[in-house]
This record gives C-alpha cells, structure tokens and sequence, in this order.
C-alpha cells in the first residue's frame, strides 16, 4: 500500500489528526492548533502542529516545519516504507 503525499500548504488546519513529515526529519501523527504556541523552541510563534498526546510540537516558523502531509490511519499502514510523492 502506498500513500501519496501532499505539500504542506494543502494540509488541513480543522484540528484533525494528519501525518506531517519532512524527510530530513520523519513523519509524526499531528493536527494543527490555531493557538498552539512552544515557549521554548519557538518563542513568539502562535499556531502549529501538534502530537494528539500532546508530547510534540512543530512550528512552521522560520521554514522549518513539515513539508508535506498525508491522511492519518491509526494503523500506520504503509506510512514508514512508502510514502511516494505526487
């Protein structure tokens, strides 16, 4: 099963789970919060990505957050081996 990835910029921003990823960094289950905001590593930044536990955030700031995404499966089929571009 492959799992076509989209730029980031299509991604939806309604609070659901997606997988955002990077491929200098991975691919993480996250949905984006309007009012989400990480003192520590993106000081001032309002709005971003975060895990469904609440354990990570990534911020689209300065460009270094996900470059594309993918609809979420609790299962993960597929995700870790072949996530193809379109």
């Amino acid at each position: 099963m492959s799992v076509e990835r989209q730029p980031i910029e299509t991604a939806p921003k309604d609070g659901r789970v997606i997988w955002v990823m990077h491929e200098d960094v991975g691919a993480f289950p996250m949905a984006w919060n309007a009012a989400g905001t990480n003192v520590l590593f993106a000081p001032g930044a309002m709005g971003m990505w975060e895990a469904p536990d609440g354990s990570m955030t990534w911020t689209d700031q300065d460009g270094c957050g996900p470059s594309h995404w993918a609809p979420y499966d609790e299962s993960g089929a597929g995700m870790a081996r072949e996530v193809r571009h379109v």
